[in-house]
This record gives C-alpha cells, sequence and structure tokens, in this order.
C-alpha cells in the first residue's frame, strides 16, 4: 500500500494523467475495439512507467522490490540500487507499451521489442555491483515535475500516434514483387516466394471460422483464424468480403482478399500467372 507523501503524489498525478488519456480516447473513436489495444497499452504500461520513475527519482521503497539482498547493503546503496533498477524498469516498460500497439502491425518487430524490454527490466537485478555504484541523484522538486512530464510524453504520445496510425490503417494491402507476393494487414506482414505457393485457389464462400489471436472489427479480420477447413490459419480479409484467396506455404494455410469481390479476383488471376512462369 503506497503511504508516503511522496508517492502519493505520484499515485495521484498517474492517475489523472490515465484517466484523461483514457476517456480522450474512448471518446474519439467509433466503437471501443477501435482503440482497444491502445487504450490497453496505456492503462497498464503507464502506472508501471511512473513506478519505475518514482524508484529512479526517490530511491525509495526498496522493499516492493524481490530480488537484491537489502539486508547486506547500507542505506545509500539501498537508495543507490532503487534507483537504478527504477531507471531501467522506466525504460523497459515504455518499450513495452510500444510493442504493444505494433503488434498490430508488425508482429514480429512486437515480439522483438517485448523480449528486450523485458531484458532491459530483469538487467539490473543481475548486475549487483553496477546497483551498489550508482551515483543516486537528490533533484529539485521542480526537476522531478520536468522529468515526470517529459517521460509521460515519451511514454503516452508515441504510443498513441503507433497505435491510431495502425488502426486507422484498415486495409490489406496486396504487392506483387519480382519474386514475392506481399500481404500486410493489422497483426499480418508477410511475403511468399512464388515458386513455394502450393494449392493455390480462390472461394466465393469462404468460411473464416473463428478469430484465435489477431484483429477483429466490422471492417478488418487478420492475424490468427481457425476453421474447419484448415484448422489454424493466418487470415487478412476484409470482414464484409465473402472471397477469399487461400494457398498452401510451407506447411502453412494463408487466406487473403480485397475490397470487394472484383478485386479478390483480379489479384488471384494475376497472382496465377506468377506462380506459373
Amino acid at each position: 500500500m503506497i503511504t508516503t507523501p511522496y508517492s502519493r503524489n505520484y499515485l495521484l498525478a498517474v492517475v489523472a494523467v490515465t484517466i484523461i488519456t483514457v476517456v480522450t480516447l474512448m471518446f474519439t473513436a467509433d466503437s471501443l475495439m477501435e482503440h482497444l489495444l491502445v487504450i490497453i497499452a496505456v492503462a497498464v504500461m503507464y502506472p508501471c512507467i511512473m513506478l519505475g520513475l518514482y524508484l529512479f527519482l526517490e530511491g525509495r521503497s526498496y522493499r516492493w522490490i524481490n530480488g537484491p539482498d537489502w539486508t547486506s547493503m547500507t542505506e545509500q546503496e539501498r537508495i543507490n540500487a532503487v534507483s537504478y533498477i527504477g531507471i531501467y524498469m522506466t525504460i523497459g516498460c515504455i518499450l513495452l507499451g510500444w510493442a504493444i500497439v505494433l503488434t498490430i502491425s508488425s508482429f514480429t518487430i512486437g515480439i522483438v521489442l517485448m523480449v528486450i524490454s523485458v531484458v532491459l527490466m530483469i538487467l539490473p537485478i543481475l548486475k549487483k555491483d553496477s546497483m551498489r555504484s550508482f551515483r543516486f541523484i537528490e533533484r529539485s522538486t521542480a526537476k522531478k515535475v520536468g522529468i515526470f512530464i517529459a517521460v509521460s510524453v515519451i511514454a503516452i504520445v508515441p504510443t498513441v500516434a503507433i497505435g491510431l496510425s495502425e488502426f486507422t490503417a484498415e486495409i490489406v494491402i496486396v504487392e506483387f514483387g519480382e519474386d514475392q507476393l506481399h500481404v500486410k494487414a493489422p497483426m499480418v506482414d508477410k511475403k511468399f516466394d512464388y515458386d513455394k505457393i502450393q494449392n493455390l485457389e480462390i472461394d466465393p464462400d469462404f468460411d473464416k471460422g473463428s478469430r484465435i489471436a489477431g484483429y477483429g472489427t466490422p471492417t478488418i479480420c487478420s492475424g490468427t483464424f481457425s476453421n474447419a477447413q484448415f484448422g489454424s490459419y493466418t487470415l487478412a480479409s476484409y470482414t464484409k468480403v465473402k472471397p477469399c484467396i487461400f494457398f498452401l506455404y510451407e506447411d502453412n494455410y494463408y487466406a487473403f482478399n480485397q475490397a470487394d469481390d472484383g478485386k479478390t479476383q483480379q489479384v488471384y488471376n494475376e497472382l496465377l500467372t506468377k506462380i506459373n512462369l
């Protein structure tokens, strides 16, 4: 439980910023689903970021942190260690917030950033000597407020900007390269060598099945889905468009379409000429 005046000030500021940001996102969205992942990233990660910042700026509350042998440290070493852990936690949580929203457009990049963020948050616990020797700096209230504002901007603005830009780009992009087909949609970004595509077909009444992990709105369904025909497969589809092109690639099935039946058929016809070269 937070009981100190220092921590109460941080808590009140964090609650206020989180509520303002989340409410703004909710009122500017056409539907809750449109901004849901961004809201989750802000509502969950921002308080964690500010907890790390509190530890960094204050060097207090070491009892909240499990792992280090606090009994073997002097009081100043504890302050140094807490501040050291706090700066790594702050940076790691900022990256994790970005990673959450990046998974919409690039699952691989999002996962890589998640791994990096977790490593950053664990790293200071392992570097015991660095924790003790880290130099804690006592700052004035004005400087702490300035750092709080700066970190809040760094944490929230890119997260919201990345998330909203990806959510507003509710399209399935199909690009024909010289040797590869590129299909991109929210949470799907995959390139296919033409000579490895097998069992290419188009189904005018494709059963998309149910979503396992991915993106689903009245406009786009994309990510990992499951149906009776393929089991688990990757889909990049306009929700209201029935026809889908599908094929087998490296033992996995993929399906996609375009904004209407005619455009989907055109893409299928062009893809046929590519894989028959």
